[in-house]
């Protein structure tokens, strides 16, 4: 118990951060990528089930809202990948990684050379060009937002004639280039349908960089469906590197996850319980030591089978058996 009172002793003792550089994007509600550092308590954020729910194949997006947030100082790691982008993380920051037909969370100071890994969505700057307001209220005269088959789906409706050529014109120039089909009737022969490429990833782009206002009022992260990162590049991790004791945003979320430069990301945790300020044993000494360790190493393999409490050593060993 003298190391448990010496840990968790103090007001708002926190425990297990594993958290972001200060200047690496978080995706908002809005679909925003905002640095760590801007990030206040009630934010919502794009994020999806910690875990894969019973009955189901894949984890799903969800809103995600920050509970607490606030800088510190921590170990860090430059995560470096294949595209020449890196991401700067704790030790202890769990990635989403591909393990045989699924995925599994693994700390940044376990993670291999050459491990595949893909972002779930592209990140993005918003385009305040004359050009993109323009395709902001193309989209929002002519536009609509779809979920089919739990995918989102964006598109628009026109005339065949110069307004349309001018919005495929900027669409190609933005990296749009939409998908584009005929009505069958034939009286709607002079109109072309287009549809913004790559699935959600692309949908996502347009919606959170041209930001048509009607449009991304409907959009929700529920409308992104299921946790597949389909449409974005194939990447592998080419370096980790050890930078030092760095600033760092603790963070949060009320979903535990969040996505970080696009990759799927695993939040901190912030303890403050009145057994620890107490200092006494409030379900006893051996179901306190269990919750211990279970905060301690929540990062842990929870197939673990018998454990020993050397958090408290007077109390006899236990099988842990959450789930």
């Amino acid at each position: 118990r003298p190391v448990l009172e010496d840990l968790f002793g103090s007001r708002g003792a926190k425990v297990g951060w594993n958290c972001p550089a200060p200047n690496e994007r978080i995706l908002t509600e809005d679909l925003r990528w905002i640095p760590a550092k801007e990030l206040k308590v009630g934010d919502i954020l794009v994020g999806f089930d910690e875990n894969v729910p019973d009955g189901r194949r894949l984890r799903r997006f969800k809103k995600s809202i920050v509970t607490f947030t606030e800088p510190g100082k921590l170990k860090m790691y430059e995560v470096v990948f294949s595209d020449g982008s890196s991401v700067k993380v704790t030790a202890n920051h769990p990635w989403l990684i591909p393990y045989k037909k699924g995925t599994k969370w693994v700390n940044t100071e376990d993670l291999i050379i050459g491990s595949p890994i893909k972002r779930l969505l592209d990140t993005w700057e918003e385009n305040t060009s004359k050009e993109a307001g323009y395709l902001a209220g193309f989209f929002d005269g002519e536009g609509h937002l779809s979920v089919t088959n739990g995918s989102m789906r964006l598109g628009a409706a026109q005339n065949n004639g110069p307004t349309l050529n001018y919005v495929i014109d900027l669409l190609n120039k933005y990296n749009f280039t939409s998908n584009r089909s005929n009505p069958r009737r034939a009286k709607d022969s002079g109109c072309t349908k287009l549809t913004i490429p790559n699935g959600i990833n692309g949908a996502a782009r347009f919606l959170g960089s041209i930001r048509p206002r009607r449009l991304l009022s409907k959009f929700s992260p529920e409308n992104l469906g299921a946790v597949w990162g389909l449409n974005t590049e194939p990447l592998t991790i080419t370096a980790v590197k050890w930078l030092g004791i760095q600033d760092i945003i603790k963070l949060s979320t009320s979903e535990h996850t969040y996505l970080l430069e696009g990759f799927a990301a695993h939040n901190s945790e912030n303890y403050d319980l009145p057994r620890i300020t107490a200092q006494t044993p409030v379900n006893g000494d051996q179901l306190d030591a269990m919750l211990m360790w279970h905060v301690l190493n929540s990062s842990l393999d929870k197939r673990l089978g018998f454990v020993s409490p050397f958090y408290a050593t007077d109390v006899e060993v236990w099988k842990y058996m959450s789930k």
